[in-house]
């Protein structure tokens, strides 16, 4: 157990957030696949976005 002087690492040696892999292994497969659309949804919005300034006079 940890005492008041440790504490609990929120990510581990290799850098993955462990807190956030928690909360996706608690997801439903529909709750996983939902998230999924939004993770792509918001990198495409986000490509989209990058793309559009980096052409002169968009």
């Amino acid at each position: 157990m940890y005492g008041m002087d440790h504490t609990v690492p929120l990510e581990d040696e290799r850098g993955v957030d462990r807190a956030a892999v928690r909360e996706l292994l608690r997801m439903t497969p529909a709750e996983r696949v939902d998230r999924l659309i939004q993770v792509v949804a918001t990198w495409n919005a986000m490509h989209d976005s990058a793309g559009a300034a980096a052409r002169p006079n968009a």
